[in-house]
């Protein structure tokens, strides 16, 4: 029994549907000494799995048995009217819905519940594998799990609110399903070994699509498109209704990649078409939202979230006020990626923040900093606008929106300082004019990567380089020194048809054939090319070792706090890690270094590089750099954003 049963001689309503568990609910209630009145609602017609007239003679069949009173009541026509119409209508807007949870809702409780006051029961019964405890401390009812976990429905209760849950009883809510077949054979009931439904009961055959045309007669029209997640047409379908977001079976596409429906796109008649990577996403929007146990929490909270029954849950945070539901954050087209990019982010909203005292931004610096000793913020630009795109639509629709820039900067200063953490910004992209200027100001260093540090046709000079930031060859988003050099990135830009013209592909590619030979003439004026190398001849020089230790003796000469080197550069990796704007188009973050971990000090190539910086940076900063932050300029670095050097 679970610490919510009922006390004795009660009278309760048993919801029976003709099946094993209602009928055993009812027999426990009857074991319990209620007086127990059983009741079959009529739903969905003769065609249902578990309310057709045939489940409602069993269910009369276990009541005489069990002495009990026994009704039926006919709701067929506001159940189709309330929930098969609206399973239609989800269907044909792009969205898979969950009718069990308003029948569990309007139906098998709230008008349950209205039999059960005119029949003057106080109690009604179901045959749920579920649990209802109370709160220790508030005192109100919670829905719990049940006790073991292969059977639990608690996914579909959840619309109950506490009136409900004050008076319902799920006495299965401790067993095993083997135990329930095995009592209700002990008590003779003639359900004992019948099979369960598994399907929706209006839908017994599981064709979904035969269902919306039936009831809603205009679906069956011309159908759409299949496209990719780049809008390219890949065939005809016969309507969005015969869909849903991580469908395989039954696309009806040939294809060599295994692939999937990763987005519906109902205004337009689409069926957006993905591998399974498309699928993973970091964030959902929540819709129907509710606090069983009383008003949701002010602050996130982290929670087990399941995405369908048999789902084992994943791990995240809810937070109900401070994001915008209906877009996604990302960046509009530039030209490192013509065609923008959506990371499948919801953003934060501005004004909640800000009505919030900036809660969710404080705690989330207070997680990464705390055993930190520097942070690199992603597009940090983010901290004065953000680009905003709304659901379901291309970078191209998308646009800006500010962010309390000089609040989210002070509470970034503060944090860094209690927790002794320096701050990197990665202002890379479309930078807003003042934004870096104003991130020094604070003591923020910037990010600077040598391919996009240029002042007019050349490359910048590294005594040119801002002393209050970190320089780079590369980053995990763009291409390593040896893909740069053999344009691995613009050919496989090429293959996915990222290029949103075969003009930008040609411009971009004339502009690599330049930045090559701009790049051996800056090494030349520093006195570090070397000595095989012809800076008018680039096409005839290969991106060897010798040469990317060059670059990297370059870059060390800069007045820069910090210099990062790639595990990927130091190893002449030929493609990167991560191609921004893909997901399943391209292995991204799976790619393996050539080289075991435990090798790397090893290395003769690692070793001559790193004793060359050791030497060039004896304390960080390049030797004898007459342009270096003065002593009192780092302090007041130390002091602002924690340890100057990482």
């Amino acid at each position: 029994m679970t610490a919510h049963a009922p006390q004795l001689r009660e009278r309760g309503v048993v919801a029976m549907s003709g099946g094993v568990d209602s009928s055993l609910a009812a027999a426990l209630a009857v074991e319990q000494g209620w007086e127990a009145i059983g009741i079959t609602l009529h739903l969905a017609g003769d065609a249902s799995r578990c309310c057709s007239l045939a489940d409602a003679d069993d269910a009369r069949r276990v009541a005489e048995r069990l002495g009990m009173r026994f009704y039926v009541a006919n709701h067929s026509e506001a159940f189709r009217r309330e929930v098969m119409e609206a399973f239609a209508d989800d269907y044909l807007a792009g969205r898979t819905p969950i009718p069990c949870v308003l029948c569990n809702k309007r139906f098998k409780f709230d008008l349950l519940m209205e039999r059960a006051r005119v029949l003057g029961a106080e109690r009604v019964v179901s045959g749920h594998f579920a649990r209802i405890d109370r709160d220790p401390e508030t005192g109100l009812c919670r829905l719990r799990r049940a006790r073991h976990g292969e059977k639990d429905q608690t996914y579909f209760l959840f619309q109950l609110d506490q009136a409900q849950l004050e008076r319902l009883w799920f006495p299965l809510g401790e067993l095993h399903k083997s135990e329930v077949r095995a009592r209700a054979r002990s008590l003779g009931l003639v359900t004992a070994d019948k099979p369960e439904s598994q399907e929706i009961c209006f839908v017994p055959d599981g064709d979904y699509a035969r269902v919306v045309e039936s009831l809603r007669p205009e679906a069956g029209g011309e159908g759409g498109r299949f496209v990719d997640e780049a809008g390219r047409e890949l065939g005809r379908h016969a309507g969005v209704h015969r869909f849903t977001v991580g469908q395989r079976r039954g696309l009806g596409i040939a294809s060599s990649r295994r692939l999937y429906v990763t987005g519906i796109r109902a205004d337009r008649g689409e069926v957006v078409l993905g591998e399974a990577g498309s699928l993973d996403v970091a964030a959902a929007a929540l819709r129907e939202l509710r606090w069983i146990a009383g008003c949701g929490p002010r602050d996130a909270v982290r929670a087990r979230v399941r995405i369908r029954a048999r789902h084992e849950g994943a791990d995240a945070w809810v937070e109900q006020e401070t994001t915008a539901r209906s877009s996604r954050i990302g960046a509009p087209p530039d030209p490192f990626q013509p065609l923008g990019q959506e990371w499948g982010l919801l953003p934060l909203h501005p004004r909640m923040l800000r009505k919030t005292g900036y809660d969710y931004f404080i705690a989330a610096l207070r997680a990464n900093m705390r055993n930190a000793g520097a942070l690199r913020i992603d597009h940090a630009m983010g901290l004065r606008r953000m680009f905003w795109i709304p659901v379901g639509e291309r970078p191209a629709s998308g646009a800006y929106v500010r962010y309390p820039h000089e609040d989210l900067l002070g509470i970034l200063a503060l944090e860094s300082h209690r927790n002794r953490c320096l701050v990197i910004g990665e202002d890379l992209g479309t930078v807003p004019e003042g934004f870096r200027e104003r991130m020094a100001a604070a003591g923020a260093l910037s990010y600077r990567v040598i391919y996009f540090e240029k002042e007019g046709d050349r490359f910048k000079r590294p005594a040119d380089y801002p002393g209050l930031s970190l320089a780079c060859a590369s980053t995990h988003d763009l291409p390593t020194l040896v893909g740069f050099w053999e344009g691995r990135d613009l050919m496989l830009r090429k293959q996915l048809g990222l290029y949103p013209s075969e003009e930008a592909r040609l411009e971009e590619h004339r502009a690599r054939t330049r930045d090559r030979r701009l790049l051996l003439e800056a090494l030349a004026a520093e006195d570090l090319l070397p000595a095989s190398v012809d800076p008018e001849r680039p096409e005839e020089t290969a991106m060897t070792r010798e040469l990317i230790h060059a670059v990297h003796a370059y870059l060390a000469r800069t007045p820069t706090c910090l210099l990062m080197v790639q595990f990927d550069d130091l190893l002449g990796e030929a493609d990167q890690i991560n191609l921004p704007g893909t997901v399943s188009e391209r292995p991204n973050w799976r790619r393996k270094l050539s080289c075991e971990l435990e090798e790397l000090g090893a290395d003769a190539t690692v070793r001559a590089l790193a004793e060359a910086l050791r030497r060039l940076r004896p304390d960080g900063c390049p030797l004898g750099s007459a342009t270096r932050p003065a002593r009192g300029q780092r302090r007041e670095l130390s002091r602002a954003s924690g340890p100057s050097a990482v």
